[in-house]
């Protein structure tokens, strides 16, 4: 069977600089994909590049054996959902029609029927907005504006979810809820694909890693396979020491100097 998400050899160039080089690839059902790297590494660019939002210079991006760039908007929407890593809102609507924009693939928000609310509802839950869904988008903190933009993303119930930095703003128990509602979807069968900054939280929760550097594919595999003193050094130019639990990694970082 095809993968749900398939990168074939993709390489991207913006501006004068090469973003992406020669990435490779595939994502299954039911994975929890961090994808870590220091800053300008090509996570945002692979997760645009994913989601048909960026043609590649080379390659290609698959699902289910179907070029994503030969889907149609609608289609797109309705295998997967992007969460940006900036949001802003530029206008006044409530959380609520900010979270109806992801069942755009289903008619909504001009046209709504019982399943579109229920999907709505059940996003909104599932990321701690409920309370928020009356209240305008220009009212709403840092923080609270992320949970909705991912009920939003939530609200497509697509197959797959990409998510750039999505504990972004969020306080320590929010991250924790968010984590652990991603990990939750892909044991119903979806995947995610997460641009993640906190290593022990994407140690913890993930159930693979991709790292990137300088828009190359650097290492992949579970955490325990592939974080190591020597490959931090490598990729975030940093020392460190990893002690192993039964919950995942605790790191302890330190600059070179």
């Amino acid at each position: 069977m095809s993968a749900l998400l398939s990168v074939q050899h993709i390489s991207v160039t913006l501006g004068a600089r090469q973003a992406l080089k020669d990435i490779s690839l595939d994502v299954g059902a039911g994975e929890f994909v961090g994808l870590i790297g220091p800053n300008g590494a090509g996570k945002s660019t692979l997760l645009k590049t994913a989601a048909g939002l960026i043609q590649p210079d080379g390659g290609a991006c698959w699902n289910y054996g179907k070029p994503i760039s030969a889907l149609s908007a609608q289609e797109r929407a309705r295998q997967l959902s992007y969460l940006p890593q900036a949001r802003p809102v530029f206008w006044s609507v409530t959380a609520r029609d900010i979270v109806a924009l992801g069942r755009f693939a289903y008619g909504a928000p001009l046209v709504e029927d019982s399943r579109d609310e229920e999907a709505i509802v059940r996003a909104l839950a599932d990321a701690g907005a409920t309370h928020l869904a009356t209240r305008s988008a220009a009212e709403l903190s840092g923080g609270e504006l992320a949970r909705v933009h991912l009920a939003r993303a939530l609200a497509g119930e697509t197959p797959l979810l990409l998510a750039d930095e999505p504990i972004a703003a969020l306080d320590p128990a929010h991250q924790l809820g968010v984590m652990k509602l991603l990990q939750s979807k892909t044991k119903e069968g979806r995947s995610v694909i997460a641009a993640l900054h906190d290593l022990t939280l994407a140690a913890r929760y993930c159930t693979r890693l991709i790292v990137l550097k300088d828009g190359r594919l650097l290492a992949d595999g579970t955490a325990k396979e592939i974080l190591s003193p020597d490959l931090l050094k490598i990729a975030f130019d940093v020392g460190a020491s990893i002690d192993w639990t039964e919950k995942g990694a605790i790191l302890q970082l330190e600059p070179l100097t």
